[in-house]
Order: structure tokens, then sequence, then C-alpha cells
């Protein structure tokens, strides 16, 4: 069975910032579909030219054959990271869908992806893996049809703090 893979992308910049700090870049070739999604830290230009930094060098090594974990190592090896904060100056989530459904998915720092099987939640085994000396998530699954895969930023769980929502959208309200 080959499975018809949908993407569909939304973004939304923080109030008063012009750009948004989140990049999604696809990448198609015969084998696999894979999403490469990343959040700059902060907000505005200089969220949205950290992620689009990390998603494009994602997708230029994708596009050569480069495997996700030598991907990933090249990002966290090249990438600075935020001497006050101690913080990465941003999040990689790479998801690689082959035609047949089977996944593999490399998160760092983002939240995790959602998986809904008939609308509910099904959970994914992940495990925890240093790559880079960087803590990241790992994991290999299988979709089916109808499946739904979402990746977010933490710009979604921080959503309506202090107003709408006192302590944010959290998971809860994804």
């Amino acid at each position: 069975m080959t499975l018809k893979i949908d993407i569909g992308m939304a973004s939304l910049s923080k109030e008063q910032e012009e750009v948004c700090g989140d990049t999604v870049e696809i990448v198609k070739t015969e084998q696999s579909t894979t999403i490469v999604f990343s959040d700059g830290l902060g907000s505005g230009i200089k969220a949205s030219i950290l992620s689009i930094l990390s998603a494009r060098i994602a997708s230029g090594l994708l596009k050569r054959n480069v495997s996700l974990e030598q991907v990933f190592t090249t990002i966290a090896n090249t990438l600075p990271t935020c001497k006050v904060r101690n913080l990465a100056y941003s999040t990689l989530s790479i998801l690689r869908i082959k035609p047949n459904g089977d996944c593999h998915l490399i998160e760092y720092d983002n939240p995790l992806l959602l998986r809904l099987k008939q609308g509910k939640i099904a959970p994914i085994n992940r495990k925890k893996r240093e790559i880079a000396g960087k803590e990241t998530f790992e994991s290999w699954f299988r979709i089916e049809p109808e499946d739904l895969l979402v990746l977010f930023s933490d710009g979604v769980l921080n959503a309506g703090v202090g107003g709408l929502y006192r302590l944010g959208l959290g998971y809860h309200g994804v």
C-alpha cells in the first residue's frame, strides 16, 4: 500500500511582530516525504532568521540524501547556543515518512508531535537519545490512511498566556 501524504501549514506572528519565528521546509523524493520544522529563539525577525537558517540547512542536506542523524549533527555543531539562557538558538523536528507509512522522527526542543488515529491521541514510543551533545527524542512508527500528525511550536502551547488562557493553551487545548 502506498500512502498519499497531505501536508498543511499555518503560522501566525506574535502580536506586534511582522514575521513568524517558525519555519517549515518540505523535501519530497521518490523514497520519502520529509518535513523539517524549526522555531527560532524569541520572536520576530531574529527568530525568523534563526529558524530559516536551521530549516534550510536541514532541507539542503536532506536533498543530498544525508541521514536524519547526520543532518541533526551538522546543525547542532553549526548553530550557536544562547550563553545567557543556555538554549539552542532554534529548535528542530525532522519527520521522514516513507510511502508505506513508516516514519522516522527526531525532535529537539519542540513540543512533542501529536499523532491522532480516528480522532484520538495515539501514543508514540520515543527514546531519549543524545546526538551531537544535545538531548533529543527519536522514534520510529507507522501511520495508516486517515492518521493525522501535528507538529507545532511552543508558541501554540503558550498562546493566550495572561489573557484568554491564563496559563496558555497547553497540550490539552491543542
